[in-house]
């Protein structure tokens, strides 16, 4: 990430939007302006947009088992991303399950996965769809599920501004898996 034209960009959109606004004294204005774009840059690079600098292919490491007994279900991973359509923040709540076939993860792995992803600009459908290429990749599942649900900023602060609203989406891989996605749907309720 270049933090340098992150700012520049940052102060060029705080002008802008503070060139012909009533309300600021000419010292907060300058301190937003001389402030503000690097506070702003730091949230993004080093916590918002921080996914950026995690080496994905690192998180899961494998581990080998003799015999399954059934699927895993991980529930309620909490996350908190930015939409790429609007620099906007949503959160919400990571639910999938799957059935191994000789390789298992560690639940922090996942849950790492899940941060990972979701620190970077992404769309919901897309971090549902980069959870599942990854668990897929890594530990060969016969059957996943990844349902994420999640409260928009950009539905509830603008446009519709509807505060009440959860967007689910669904990602499956494998076979088709009965049992799987019982289990995910009743961790998700």
């Amino acid at each position: 990430m270049n933090r340098e034209r992150m700012q520049e960009g940052m102060r060029l959109f705080l002008d802008g939007l503070l060139e012909e606004t009533e309300g600021f004294s000419r010292s907060d204005r300058a301190e937003i302006l001389t402030l503000g774009p690097s506070r702003v840059s730091r949230a993004f690079a080093d916590d918002l947009l921080s996914g950026y600098e995690v080496d994905l292919e690192e998180i899961i490491q494998p581990m080998q088992v003799e015999e399954v007994q059934g699927p895993v279900v991980l529930s309620n991973l909490s996350f908190s991303s930015v939409c790429a359509h609007h620099l906007l923040p949503f959160s919400g709540r990571v639910h999938l399950g799957y059935r191994p076939q000789t390789l298992l993860a560690g639940l922090g792995q996942i849950a790492r996965l899940v941060d990972a992803l979701s620190r970077r600009l992404t769309l919901q459908e897309g971090l549902a769809v980069g959870i599942a290429e990854h668990l897929m990749s890594a530990l060969d599942p016969s059957a996943l599920v990844v349902r994420i649900e999640a409260e928009h900023t950009c539905l509830a602060a603008r446009g519709a501004r509807d505060n009440t609203h959860r967007y689910i989406c669904q990602e499956c891989r494998g076979t088709p898996d009965e049992e799987v996605m019982r289990l995910v749907d009743q961790a998700s309720r």
